[in-house]
């Protein structure tokens, strides 16, 4: 009974995606544990009552009685939550922003550890968030009056069964070579941004 949550999920579009946030008080993507359906890669379906995505590394967590575990991503295909489902990239949980046929710009949102770390301060402590099975995760707790942990945004392009993550260079050496002209225009115009999903788009559209 363990192991079947060793696994979790992926396909299908987010009904309503979450608000994003530059900054969140909790190690989880949700409030409170929702109850999911996990895809596994042998194609079995499983039910899980009360599942969450961990902000650190992306992974999915789940209640086994009082304990906390995190599942073993490499038997998950995807994960549907009652709002959203998410894809799994490697060992990250990515939802679909926006699909153009069978091409898709995914999101992962992560706390940016590096960030937070850097902006240590005297009332802010890391600590231990036991998950048991020796799987030990970096967590911060804040005081109350603390803003939160920063979070940071990974896109990715899935384009016929492959996925990258979005920036300059990889994209660049898998642009169609009649389009290649049309996408360094668009990468120059002032108004393009990586990190903004309309001129992503733009990008996905020339594939």
């Amino acid at each position: 009974m363990k192991v079947l949550f060793l696994f979790l999920c992926v396909s299908i579009l987010c009904a309503g995606a979450q608000e994003r946030k530059s900054f969140t008080n909790s190690v989880t993507l949700y409030h409170e544990f929702q109850p999911v359906v996990i895809h596994l890669t042998n194609g079995k379906f499983i039910k899980q009552n009360k599942a969450n995505i961990f902000l650190k590394n992306g992974s999915l967590l789940y209640k086994k009685g009082t304990f906390t575990m995190q599942a073993n991503m490499d038997q998950i295909q995807s994960v549907a939550f009652p709002d959203c489902t998410y894809q799994r990239i490697d060992t990250i949980l990515a939802s679909v922003v926006d699909t153009i046929g069978s091409r898709q710009l995914l999101l992962a949102t992560l706390i940016d550890v590096e960030a937070y770390r850097g902006n240590l301060v005297n009332n802010r402590q890391i600590t231990n968030f036991e998950i048991r099975d020796n799987v030990n995760v970096s967590s911060m707790e804040l005081n109350s009056d603390e803003e939160g942990y920063p979070l940071m945004n990974r896109y990715f392009f899935k384009i016929d069964g492959r996925t990258i993550e979005v920036s300059e260079r990889p994209v660049s050496l898998i642009i169609p070579k009649d389009k290649r002209r049309e996408f360094r225009t668009i990468v120059q115009t002032p108004d393009f941004s990586w990190t903004e999903e309309e001129s992503l788009m733009r990008i996905l559209k020339l594939f």
